[in-house]
Formats: C-alpha cells, structure tokens, sequence
C-alpha cells in the first residue's frame, strides 16, 4: 500500500488528478500520497461520482481501480471512455491488486500499476520526476 514519504520530493507536475477506486481508505492513501504533487486532488468511490467529478472539472490525470465491484464496468472500460470524452485528461493510469487481471493495456491507459507499493511507478507514470 502506498504510504506518504516526505523524503520524496519529485518534480511537482501540477494540475488536476481525480483517484477512483470503491475503496475510500483507498482514495485516502493515494490522495495523500500524491497531494504535494498536484495542484487540486479529487476522489470518487464509483463511476457515478466519477464522471460528475469529470463533468465539472478540468481533469489532466487520472487513477483508477480495475475492479470497481460487482455489476460495474471495469476500470478499463471506463478509462477508455473517459479517456474519449473527456479530452483534458492527459495521463490514465490503472490501479490494480493484480496486474495480470487486466490483460490487454488499450492505448488510452499510460500505465498498469500494482497497489502493492509501488509508489516510483505511479509516480513515473503520471509524469512526476
């Protein structure tokens, strides 16, 4: 699990990042992890609140869960599509449990990120140095 570091100190990218995942620890981890990097850190526990988070802010980056539970698209899916319709997100990255449950990475998604810690990854992949 991700865990704040103050000894980290990478170059801030700045922007707007929205963190989903059904999870709200989750969100907490993440959220806190990444505050010092962006300039505004949003959450959202499901697709609903999502994409109204979306509709209503200019969102550059982009973290969310692959299984956002039972009888909801996958975090892929839905990636995919926000992807599309929301243009201003730059970076897309998936956050799973088990990376090989994704299967075939779509163009749309930067990167697939295990929740297991590791933290140079996500940041890597939202273009924090």
């Amino acid at each position: 699990m991700l865990s704040e570091d103050n000894n980290f100190n990478p170059k801030q990218p700045g922007g707007t990042i929205l963190i989903v995942d059904d999870s709200a620890q989750i969100c907490r981890v993440v959220g806190r992890a990444l505050k010092n990097y962006f300039d505004n850190v949003l959450t959202a526990i499901s697709p609903d609140i999502s994409e109204k988070i979306l509709e209503e802010n200019v969102v550059e980056f982009l973290v969310c869960d692959f299984n956002l539970g039972d009888e909801l698209p996958t975090g892929k899916e839905l990636v995919v599509k926000w992807k599309h319709q929301f243009r201003s997100i730059r970076k897309a990255v998936l956050f799973t449990g088990s990376p090989e449950e994704v299967g075939f990475k779509p163009p749309e998604i930067d990167e697939v990120v295990g929740k297991g810690g590791d933290k140079e990854k996500l940041y890597s992949s939202l273009g924090i140095h």
